[in-house]
């Protein structure tokens, strides 16, 4: 759980370690059942502000996107996944303010260095 005090913001995010991450159901189930419905136990914070998720890299195709989708639609939270070459091009290239980042991960979907500056 990532947390802005001066935003009064908070979401999740969930780092997997796999060079090619494929989303499986049942990661998504989990968000959707347990993590996002139990993290006021562990915060001060009322609502997620975004659930996430950065991975190494990740298969390419549509079933990503309906995971994100499938967590958006069951949350009401933007949901997005980055790969952590491209979290760290931001960091290193363009910004590390926590509100900045915030704001981008609200956008939901894939998300990449490239998108950060639109």
């Amino acid at each position: 759980i990532v947390m802005s005090t001066g935003l009064g913001k908070c979401g999740i995010i969930d780092a997997k370690s796999t060079a090619d991450y494929k989303f499986p159901k049942d990661d998504s189930a989990k968000m959707i059942t347990y993590y996002s419905k139990s993290f006021q136990k562990m915060v001060d914070c009322e609502k997620l502000s975004f659930i996430g998720y950065i991975c190494g890299n990740y298969a390419k195709g549509k079933s990503v996107s309906e995971r994100l989708k499938e967590i958006e639609k069951s949350t009401k939270c933007p949901a997005f996944l980055i790969n952590s070459y491209e979290f760290t091009d931001i960091i290193k290239r363009y910004d590390n303010s926590h509100e900045n980042l915030f704001n981008y991960f609200e956008k939901g979907g894939i998300l990449n260095s490239e998108s950060y500056l639109q």
